[in-house]
Formats: structure tokens, sequence, C-alpha cells
């Protein structure tokens, strides 16, 4: 595979096109739990109902008390949701169940015991609390160990428009991995962005550098990142789902939320260290950045612990 080298404008991202498609897109979920903290969200169980399944997958809803019923004692239209998610656990051979409890509790318990492959729980309203201490879904997904869906979005059909972020760090390609699982094959695109350091151009800068060794230093950082993101994808060659890549020089936070906005993605995808310490406790994560100004689905996808 060959591409044309481009020089980049700082202000725009680079997107070229690469014909790859991921040789497990289309494999289903083995285990999905749908979180329900508060009452029941009509997106998050039609979400969980569009989702592949694996044969004889287990799906569980852990909600608080019994099934919603409307006034007159007929079927809800949760209810009606929750009939359509069992249909689709037994079309595959699997099995629909519904744990009750108190899910900001019980929930982290229940992910342990139960192992799911994915979590999907709606995001939820922005409060001064959820502010200062992040929100039940961020908790869940610092907590966890699991790969966390927040459900913003109606669904109406599977993933078809996706954007995943990438330091070409493991994390990164677990999210790339899981991503290409849930975008339809042949009719989705699935993006992928990597934002690169060009913090040298500061020093160069302060030393008088000339305009010519200035871009030749941005066109090396661009040629770097081009060659890593070519050899991340690699792998993923052959089949149903188109990927193409985006290169910038913007901070990661604001050039995944700029991309998915200006591509109406339907999910971003990001994965997520296991930070530690006082900057992260600070900051948070670029993962709980996303998830905390999403106008689209997230999913976030743990990776292996950062010292």
């Amino acid at each position: 595979m060959r591409l044309r080298g481009v020089t980049m404008n700082p202000r725009e991202p680079h997107q070229a096109p690469h014909p790859s498609v991921n040789p497990t897109a289309g494999a289903g979920l083995r285990g999905v739990l749908v979180v329900e903290p508060g009452k029941p969200r009509r997106r998050v169980l039609e979400r969980a109902a569009l989702l592949p399944l694996a044969p004889e997958a287990r799906v569980a809803v852990l909600r608080r008390g019994h099934r919603a019923r409307d006034a007159r004692g007929g079927a809800s239209s949760t209810e009606a949701l929750d009939s359509l998610l069992e249909t689709r656990a037994r079309a595959v051979g699997g099995q629909l169940s519904f744990l009750e409890g108190e899910p900001d509790e019980d929930a982290l318990a229940t992910m342990e015991r139960y192992g799911p492959e994915l979590v999907v729980i709606a995001r939820e309203p922005r409060t001064l609390r959820s502010r200062l201490f992040g929100s039940f879904p961020e908790k869940l997904a610092r907590h966890g160990g699991v790969p966390i869906l927040v459900a913003e979005l109606a669904a109406r059909q599977r993933y078809q428009r996706v954007l995943v972020g990438t330091d070409f760090s493991e994390a990164s390609r677990a999210a790339l991995e899981l991503a290409l699982r849930l975008t339809v094959p042949g009719g989705g695109r699935l993006d992928v962005l990597h934002a690169y350091d060009t913090g040298y151009a500061l020093t160069l800068h302060m030393t008088n550098a000339s305009a010519e060794q200035l871009l030749r230093y941005y066109q090396q950082q661009h040629a770097e990142a081009e060659r890593a993101m070519l050899a991340f994808l690699a792998p993923y060659r052959g089949a149903a789902v188109p990927l193409g890549y985006v290169l910038t020089r913007e901070a990661p936070r604001l050039a995944l939320h700029r991309t998915a906005c200006r591509q109406d993605v339907e999910l971003l995808v990001v994965g997520k260290h296991r930070d530690t310490g006082m900057g992260h406790a600070l900051l948070g994560s670029v993962a709980e950045s996303c998830m905390r100004r999403s106008r689209y689905d997230v999913l976030v996808v743990p990776g292996a612990t950062v010292q």
C-alpha cells in the first residue's frame, strides 16, 4: 500500500483514505451488561438491542426494582424494549437476565461477577457533583476494567460513522478492535485519529530557527506519525469495514471532539490507560474528558496499567 505524502496545515487535520478492514469485523459479543442507575432509558435498551451478539450470548439488565409498567397496568414502552432484547438474545441461542439491585452500589460487583465484554449505560446530565467528582459512567470506566459504552444518541441502526482515537498503545489497539466489531460490515466507515506532538517547535522559535527549519521539523513529525499509523493499521487490511486515518497537531482532547463533531460521528472510541497519581486525579484522562462533553455515543476501552 502506498500513500502520497502530504504537508499539513496546522489548523486542518490531514485525512487520507486507507482501504483496510478488520478480519474480525462483525464478531458478536459473548456477554453484555446493561446498567440502569435511574429510571429506564429507552436509548440504552435500544442500543443494547442493536449490538452484535455471539452464539449463546449472555445479556443482563441491572436495574432498581421491577420492570416498569404503565398506569393502566399494560406493558410499557420499556417493557416492549425488554422483550425485543430478549428476542435478540434468543435468536442466537443466548439468554436475557434481569438483575434487581442498587445499580449505584452493585454495578462494579456485578461487572466482576458477570464478566461482560461490554457494559452499556446512559450518559448522565451534568451536575455540580458530577463535575467535581465524576459521573457514574466515569466511575465505571475508571474502576470497572470492562469496556463502557455511554449511550447519548437515539439508536436506530448499528454504528455506521465511527471515530477511534489512538496513541498506538495496546489500549488503543483494543479500542480499535472492539470498534470494528460494533461497526456495520460493508455499510459503515471507521476513521482512526492520532494527535502527534510538535512541542519542540517552541524551542526552535526561541533559538531563532528559520522558517525552512520549522517547516522541515513539521514535515518530519508528520512523516513519522504517518509511518506509525500505517504500521498500526497494517494488521487490519482485508475485508468489510473501510478504514481511514486522521493526523493532526492539535491537543488530543480538542482534536477528538472537533473531528467527531465535524464528521458527525455516531460513536467515538478511546482506549483508557489505568493512570495513577495526582495529575490524573486533578485533570482526568482523555477518555473521561470525551465522556463529559460528548454529543455522540462514547466507548471507553480499558488497557494496561500505566506506572
